[in-house]
């Protein structure tokens, strides 16, 4: 047998501090018959990739400022050969500067930057001769202040936004708008829920759930302070109108453990109770400017809006703010207070802002309002309106008036990191909306490069210098050419990851995704004449598909080990997702067929991760009794993804029919 020899024992040996004879396998591990492994040394890192943007800036300035010079030197050209008088206020010195020969430019691209050689000397002299060819052509002056904040490379061609391939979020969003349009015409609660009598410890067990679970994607509320003005003293819970409403509230989450807890079957009763609970037990002081009210309110209108019926939503989250603001004004105005009750409490009051946020930004996305670029949507808005124009500015004015979480001293230290990872991903988004602002946009057909640069700079600086190492992961892990048993190994042995760090590195991937995605080529079968992929495009489809890969990845990581919902990261997932479906080429039978557009080692692999997202889906979104309308459209489109790629559903899980009380093996 052969053996190459290494440097540094293997892994057996050097976990069990054994003597390595250094062969491939080595002699111990042979005996034994086990794995003979080494550890490869990380490659260093890509320059030319890490420094491509920043050469493209540099390039760009130095075209535009040979293109500036060019112009200047053929303005003196034009000048010398007119033979326009000079007017009498011209001074003898700019006689002088008109008969001077050409001004000599040279410019040079050194090792260590840019370099402009002249004979202009001084800021003064430079003005002096930009005077004077004004005064001799009447022309207006040759230098100004940008109109806009985009212009910061003045002249540079802006980059054409493709059409963005989006088949897998537009049939998430027509399901789910079918569902908003059946609410429209059926009533907002459920019959036959007063028979039902839930356990009298669903509450608290209910409670537990939802602290565990709501941490990973925000924190909303102080558990301390909850539990102290609204579960310890209470005698009854169900007595209680805010807890009423937080258990009708929980119960509509897309959440497993939920599930677990409370039967599918029974969920429609269970939430409907305590919905009639809450709402019986606000109902006499449904005017009082307290916390009760002001809460009860706003879980319920989360409460409709996790069942899709926006209407109602937007009636309580009114009622919410309302009473909000007079809270904000008279009771939590004022500085906060030392005393840890009142602390607490005022704490609970503003972190209650990201259920207005949430509530928000969902009702917008059933008005396609926010992150599905979709087509003749004005006549559909119109139709429904969801949310009125005043509402939808006083949530914004709301938000705006919204302070940080403040850490307190009696939270875990599980707590001050989800709460510093809800932080990080604000910020993320932060960088990205001017982006997504003017992309977005229908009007917009070209975006500017500097703004692009701009943003994708930001974000790579805010993830890799400002968010601290311990809420990312090991540089190691997203190496290319990794196995999937690689990956996994090397997120094992990762002492900072989690499902906080494992979910803003999804964030970070997604936003990539955001930028480039406007940017990917055309494939045929969306256009037919699709155009022609220059250097840019080619590098936007190289970072979707290296970000699309590591989503679904870091997220097998999290359902598949950590039995985490992907409701939390459904836009990250389908995101994704889309990128994989475009990058498959499903609309060729042979991929062979479809390397003129994209590698065929990417179309296979692809393909492949297009079953792997069906199966993650299946595994890690649980639907709601009220998503019936979703999962058959979500059925029709798995239909269509295995016909496109001619396979049959693999008998390889289990599939619990949601709407069934057994569980089939309809894979």
């Amino acid at each position: 047998m052969t053996s190459k020899v290494k440097t540094a024992p293997c892994e057996g040996c050097r976990e069990r501090k054994k003597k390595c004879s250094l062969g491939v396998p080595c002699v111990r591990c042979v005996r034994l018959g086990i794995n003979c492994q080494y550890l490869k040394s990380a490659p260093p890192p890509d320059l030319d990739y890490l420094y491509t943007v920043e050469s493209y800036k540099l390039e760009a300035n130095v075209k535009e400022l040979e293109r500036y010079i060019a112009s200047l030197e053929g303005e003196i050209r034009r000048l010398k050969r007119s033979s326009v008088t000079m007017h009498p206020e011209c001074s003898s010195s700019t006689d002088s500067i008109i008969t001077r020969p050409t001004t000599n430019w040279q410019l040079t691209l050194g090792e260590y930057g840019l370099r402009i050689d002249t004979d202009i000397r001084s800021c003064d002299d430079l003005l002096q001769r930009i005077r004077a060819f004004g005064m001799l052509s009447g022309m207006p002056p040759l230098y100004k202040r940008p109109s806009s904040c985009s212009s910061a490379l003045p002249g540079l061609q802006p980059i054409p936004r493709y059409a963005v391939s989006t088949h897998v979020r537009h049939t998430h969003f027509r399901a789910i708008h079918r569902c908003v349009e059946t609410n429209n015409v059926q009533p907002a609660l459920d019959p036959g829920g007063d028979a039902f009598r839930p356990a009298k410890d669903l509450p608290l067990r209910l409670f537990e759930i939802y602290f565990l679970c709501r941490a990973h994607y925000t924190v909303d509320l102080h558990r301390p302070t909850f539990y102290a003005l609204f579960v310890n003293n209470a005698g009854d819970l169900e007595d209680s109108p805010v807890a009423c409403a937080l258990c009708a509230d929980i119960l509509t989450m897309r959440c497993r453990r939920v599930q677990g807890l409370v039967p599918f079957q029974q969920q429609i009763e269970a939430r409907t109770y305590y919905y009639r609970r809450a709402r019986e037990l606000i109902g006499p002081r449904f005017d009082e400017v307290t916390l009760v009210s002001y809460l009860t309110y706003l879980f319920l209108a989360r409460h409709f809006t996790n069942l899709v019926y926006p209407k109602m939503a937007c009636r309580y989250m009114t009622m919410a703010l309302r009473i909000r603001h007079l809270l904000a004004a008279a009771v939590y105005s004022g500085p906060r207070s030392t005393d840890t009750m009142k602390a607490g409490e005022a704490e609970l009051f503003w972190r209650s802002h990201a259920i207005i946020y949430y509530v928000g930004v969902k009702i917008q996305f059933y008005n396609n309002q926010r992150g599905v670029p979709m087509r003749s949507m004005a006549a559909l808005r119109r139709k429904t309106r969801l949310m009125s124009a005043e509402l939808r500015q006083e949530i914004t004015g709301v938000l705006s008036q919204a302070a940080a979480a403040t850490p307190l001293p009696d939270e875990t230290a599980a707590e001050t990191r989800y709460r510093m990872h809800a932080a990080f991903s604000e910020t993320i988004w932060g960088i990205l909306r001017p982006f997504l602002t003017h992309s977005r946009s229908p009007s917009i057909a070209d975006i500017p490069v500097e703004l692009f640069v701009r943003t994708e700079q930001s974000l790579s600086r805010y993830f890799y210098k400002e968010v601290p190492p311990s809420h990312r992961l090991q540089l190691s892990i997203f190496e290319d050419d990794l196995t999937d048993n690689a990956f996994r190994e090397r997120i094992r042995n990762d002492p900072s990851f989690d499902a906080c760090s494992a979910m803003l590195t999804i964030r970070y991937y997604e936003g990539l995704i955001a930028l480039h995605e406007p940017f990917l080529p055309t494939l045929p079968e969306r256009c037919w004449k699709p155009r022609h992929a220059d250097e840019f495009t080619m590098r936007a489809f190289a970072v979707c598909y290296r970000s699309a890969v590591m989503i679904v990845r870091l997220l097998e990581c999290l359902i598949m080990d950590e039995h985490m919902c992907c409701d939390m990261m459904t836009a990250s997932f389908l995101t994704a997702w889309d990128i994989h479906v475009r990058n498959a080429c499903l609309g060729f039978a042979d991929p062979e067929k479809a390397h003129k557009y994209v590698p065929v080692r990417v179309v296979k692999t692809s393909r492949d991760y297009v079953i792997r997202c069906i199966h993650l889906f299946r595994k890690g979104y649980h639907y709601d009794p009220a998503d019936r309308l979703v999962w058959e459209d979500h059925q029709a489109m798995e239909d269509e993804f295995f016909r496109a790629l001619f396979a049959t559903r693999p008998y390889v899980s289990e599939y619990g029919d949601p709407w069934t009380a057994t569980t089939t093996t309809a894979w």
